[in-house]
């Protein structure tokens, strides 16, 4: 069942608060972490760890113009235009904070969003909406609500003001660009074509050849389980405090500079020509909002960023500034797959070329779990109304979790690239729901055998690697398949017939993972019973 309260999605929005003090001081914290939140009195040596990859098969769209805000709007599943108040919000003193009621300091200050190049507007942040130049994790819908392909949307430049350096990258209007897998770039373009004829945009498919997309994954060492997650206090708060454009640019400018710099420092001071080349050759950076609910749970949970470059940025890592940590690092680059088996294990989907086309709608991936992929509310887009009938009425039968896999290697071989279908066994006498007991006529009183049980499909097999996979599961089997007491009662199966007579069939065995986002939606699902 679906909750109908938006701050529901994301319990660490309602759970955690930030002190007031976060309004008017938007420094970058983490040189100030304090040891005890990130290390422990054995493990004081202990190194943080900094893993990267080039991330293959992803091509860019440059999108600009007035109207460009307004048009994502209308074929995205994010919300893309902001509601205003008509006062000046950002900076608030001491007296000013308890004169506005809380309803106003939640609201974005009032700009022309058509006459700027100001960011992306996220609805759900810790203080209400807020204003960024973070990337967005979205979606494509065709008009049956089902997922043409996700997508990343970057505002363009990363800022475009430094108060470090003379970099300035005036632009007149609005500029994103969208990423993309390869594959699927051809269907998107379709969609601008049949979209754009009353819009005030340009749009162009930018060469391959000219920018590097970069997956980094920072572990910080022996965080206490007891704590919050540190990147929540250090990232995650800043970015989401921002009610204006201008706030917005200068935290952005913040966390690069931080962050990013290593190599291109001269003391404490910045080598300026040096950072002012670096600026220019970052054009996007997006945080991966869809752990937020592990962070929560989990204070050791890494943070996630994708970086996307020029191609004259050829290793990343050199840029990384270890020296705001107070800890030191090791390197890693490994290959894509690394993050792929990190986002499986977690029910993650890592690309839309991991499910078919047009197949599944975005609440059975958990859209609805990230932070400002998905609006109810917003008004129409393609897709909308689907969408928002399947979040009025709760009636969501089947949803994404993770699996462990026995026996993958006959996946590996059957080259079929159908959605496999899994069923469920349940190894005792006792009914459940999704398998029938068959009684013999002439024996009524007696229960059928195990081997005269009719079974029903519990869901499906959507992708996997090795042993990880991630499998669409009917949503009215949860409560029993993740009860600790009867994990041995059911058995989850994928029978491969085979093609000659004289072969035996072969049988994939599935064990399902718990999601980390199960207690949100049991509490959900209480709640509308």
């Amino acid at each position: 069942m679906l909750g109908r309260g938006r701050a529901s999605r994301c319990s660490v929005f309602s759970r955690v608060q930030p002190c007031k003090a976060v309004y008017r001081n938007l420094k970058f914290g983490l040189r100030h972490m304090q040891c005890s939140t990130i290390q422990s009195e054995a493990g004081a040596s202990d190194n943080g760890c900094f893993v990267f990859c080039e991330v293959p098969n992803k091509t860019y769209i440059k999108l600009m113009g007035p109207d460009s805000p307004h048009f994502l709007n209308g074929l995205l599943t994010s919300k893309f235009l902001p509601s205003y108040v008509k006062k000046n919000l950002t900076t608030i003193s001491v007296n000013e904070e308890d004169s506005h009621s809380t309803s106003d300091v939640n609201k974005i200050e009032e700009f022309n969003e058509k006459c700027c190049n100001w960011g992306i507007y996220n609805d759900v942040g810790y203080h209400g909406p807020y204003i960024s130049r973070l990337g967005q994790y979205t979606s494509f819908l065709n008009s049956k609500g089902k997922i043409v392909t996700d997508l990343i949307v970057y505002p363009t430049p990363v800022f475009t003001e430094s108060t470090i350096t003379k970099y300035s990258k005036f632009n007149r209007h609005p500029a994103y660009l969208l990423e993309i897998d390869t594959i699927l770039v051809s269907k998107v373009l379709k969609m601008f074509e049949s979209h754009s004829l009353k819009n005030k945009i340009k749009y162009k498919l930018l060469p391959e050849n000219n920018f590097k997309t970069w997956e980094l994954m920072i572990s910080l060492p022996n965080v206490p389980g007891n704590c919050l997650n540190p990147w929540i206090n250090n990232l995650h708060f800043p970015f989401t405090v921002a009610k204006s454009p201008e706030v917005a640019n200068n935290t952005m400018e913040q966390i690069v500079s931080n962050m990013f710099t290593f190599n291109i420092k001269n003391g404490d001071t910045y080598n300026v020509e040096a950072l002012d080349s670096f600026y220019k050759n970052i054009k996007g950076i997006y945080l991966d909002r869809r752990f937020d609910l592990l962070m929560e749970e989990n204070s050791s949970t890494p943070q996630i960023l994708k970086i996307v470059t020029s191609n004259k940025i050829t290793d990343i890592s050199q840029f990384f500034n270890k020296k705001v940590f107070p800890f030191e690092f090791v390197t890693k680059k490994l290959d894509h797959q690394f993050f792929r088996d990190y986002k499986l294990l977690n029910g993650v989907l890592d690309s839309a070329t991991d499910i078919k086309p047009e197949s599944i709608w975005p609440l059975e991936l958990n859209f609805d779990y990230y932070p400002n992929s998905v609006s109810i509310d917003k008004g129409c887009y393609l897709g909308q109304e689907i969408m928002h009938r399947l979040f009025s009425t709760g009636r969501l039968k089947k949803r994404l979790i993770p699996v462990k896999l026995e026996g993958y290697h006959y996946l590996e071989n059957c080259g079929n690239k159908d959605y496999k279908d899994i069923v469920v066994k349940y190894n005792q006498d006792t009914d459940i729901e999704g398998q029938e007991q068959v009684y013999n006529p002439f024996q009524p009183s007696q229960p059928a055998s195990f081997s005269q049980k009719r079974q029903k499909v519990a869901g499906s097999l959507l992708t996997f690697n090795k042993e990880n996979g991630l499998a669409l599961i009917r949503t009215e089997l949860f409560d029993k398949i993740f009860d600790s007491s009867r994990k041995n009662d059911y058995e989850f199966l994928i029978t491969l017939e085979s093609e000659s007579p004289e072969h035996q069939s072969k049988v994939v065995k599935l064990t399902p993972q718990t999601p980390y986002w199960l207690p949100i939606w049991k509490k959900e699902n209480e709640s509308q019973k």
